[in-house]
Parts: structure tokens; C-alpha cells; sequence
């Protein structure tokens, strides 16, 4: 099955590649896209990262983030949806969890655990309502003015929704998200972080080589559904295969590369010398 790459220089806001190398670059500009998404400020940024990987041991089940921001007294998960994949309250439930444990397993204790925010952008309307956001927290059942106080705040973000009761910052964002409208300070530098990305060629090669081992992490784990319970040796034989198609697929990668790359900067992406002369012939 041939891959359906998204053409680089053509890359909005709102493609996981690009959100996450935009605001990886630029952790000033996170942090304003933050607090006008919660109307809150962030004093100080501690560490920032894209594509972030948290390793569950208990699950095996890892999680990796669009975006991670920890700030001097709370963590931000950010996200960018453009798919309602029918699971992201129970998602949003899941990183709330795997936020906290990776914390805690720094050796915090319970109650110094941060506040934290997991937030989804979305192009959709999740809920039905009508708003450009939903944020949601613990409370009781029988006494609604009784808050839980845990400190873990779910986020999500509608850029559909009235923008009436919406901050003046929040406003110029989800406008930018939804149709490129660059209409204030906060959008010009999202908007120049974004051109400046598409004209990047090293981003370009590393966005091919992105799309590749997402395409490939989605084909192996739906080989390993299809094929699981049948025995070891026709397993075994399917693995090969995959290992050769991979091989093939890779080839293909480094070709497309080679229009724009020279060979020692393809092998700096984590491609074998072999592999890019094989290409090549």
C-alpha cells in the first residue's frame, strides 16, 4: 500500500508534525498559546518538550505527547485533534494518570504533586455545545459547590464554537487555527514559525522519515492483531517479511531524500551508509 505523505511546504498549524516542531522551537510561544487558551500567566518555563514518550512499565502501554510543558507549579499536556476518534474523554483521563505517575516517579511525594492541564485542540465541536471550550474538574456529586481540589484540570478546545464569551487572545488563536487568520502579535509569531518551518529542508527530510515510522508503528501494530494466536513458525515467517517490506519502504524514504539532501546529512538522520548507497543505485 503506497503512503499518503501530506506535501511539506503546504503543512498547516494543525498537522501533529508541525504543531509539535513549532512550539518545540519556540517555548515562549507555547506558553502564550497556553495561558490565552486558560487565561492564566506562566511565570516561568522549567523544561519543554514535543513528541514526548512516557514509558508505563506496569502496562507496557506507553503515551506519547503532542506537547509537554512544565512550568514552576504546574505540568501542560497539549494536543492537537483533528479527528474525533471517539475516545478522548477516557484519553484525556489516561495522560491525566500517566502525567502524575511519571512525576511521582522523579520521588515526589503525593502532595507535592503540580496542577496539571491536559488539553485538546480541537477542529471539532467534542460535545455538542456550541463552545469554544470546555474545561472540566472534579466535584461532588451531591454538592456541587464541593470541589475535589485535586489540582488536575481536562481541557478541550473547540474552534467551532462562540467566540462571545471567549479572552480577545483566545479569539485571535482559534482563528488562526481554523482558517490561517493572522490577526494580532500572538498569530504573526505562530504564523512566521509556521513559514519558516515549511521552507526548512532539514525539517522537511526528518518531517519523511516522521511520517514513515507513524505509518510503520500503525501497520506493525495492526499485523500484530490480525496475527495474533496463530503459531510461532508462520509467525515467524510473516516477521521476515515485514523486516523485508520495512527494508523496501525505508529505500523509498532515502530516495525521496536524496532530491534535496546529500548523502551525509540522510545518514545523520539515522539512516546506514548502505542503505542510502543501495538507494542511490
Amino acid at each position: 500500500m503506497k503512503m499518503k505523505i501530506e506535501r511539506f511546504e503546504t503543512l498547516r498549524f494543525t498537522n501533529k508534525y508541525m504543531f509539535a516542531t513549532v512550539l518545540k522551537e519556540d517555548p515562549e510561544l507555547c506558553k502564550e498559546i497556553i495561558e490565552a487558551i486558560l487565561d492564566v500567566k506562566i511565570r516561568e518555563i522549567i523544561r519543554t518538550n514535543s513528541e514526548e514518550t512516557i514509558e508505563t512499565s506496569s502496562t507496557g502501554h506507553g503515551v506519547r505527547l503532542d506537547v509537554y510543558l512544565e512550568g514552576d507549579d504546574a505540568i501542560y499536556d497539549i494536543e492537537m485533534q483533528t479527528a474525533d476518534t471517539k475516545n478522548l474523554p477516557k484519553r484525556s483521563r489516561y495522560y491525566q494518570g500517566i502525567l502524575d505517575t511519571d512525576y511521582l516517579d522523579q520521588g515526589s511525594d503525593y502532595n507535592s504533586l503540580k496542577k496539571t492541564y491536559v488539553i485538546f485542540i480541537c477542529t471539532f465541536d467534542l460535545f455538542g455545545k456550541d463552545l469554544c471550550k470546555y474545561t472540566f474538574r472534579n466535584y461532588c456529586d451531591e454538592d456541587k459547590s464541593l470541589g475535589l481540589n485535586d489540582d488536575s484540570v481536562k481541557v478541550f478546545v473547540n474552534t467551532n464554537g462562540r467566540l462571545e464569551s471567549a479572552s480577545p487572545e483566545l479569539v485571535e488563536f482559534l482563528r488562526y487555527v481554523k482558517d490561517e487568520e493572522v490577526t494580532g502579535d500572538l498569530t504573526k509569531k505562530l504564523d512566521g514559525r509556521v513559514r519558516n518551518t515549511r521552507r526548512n529542508e532539514r525539517r522537511r527530510a526528518e518531517y519523511m522519515t516522521w511520517e514513515w515510522e507513524l505509518e510503520y508503528a500503525k501497520r506493525e501494530a495492526a499485523e500484530k492483531a490480525r496475527t495474533q494466536g496463530l503459531e510461532e513458525g508462520r509467525a515467524e515467517g510473516r516477521a521476515e517479511g515485514r523486516a523485508e517490506g520495512r527494508a523496501v519502504e525505508r529505500s523509498n524514504i532515502i530516495k525521496m531524500m536524496l532530491n534535496s539532501l546529500t548523502p551525509t546529512e540522510i545518514v545523520n538522520l539515522g539512516f546506514s551508509a548502505e542503505e542510502v548507497e543501495a538507494a542511490k543505485k
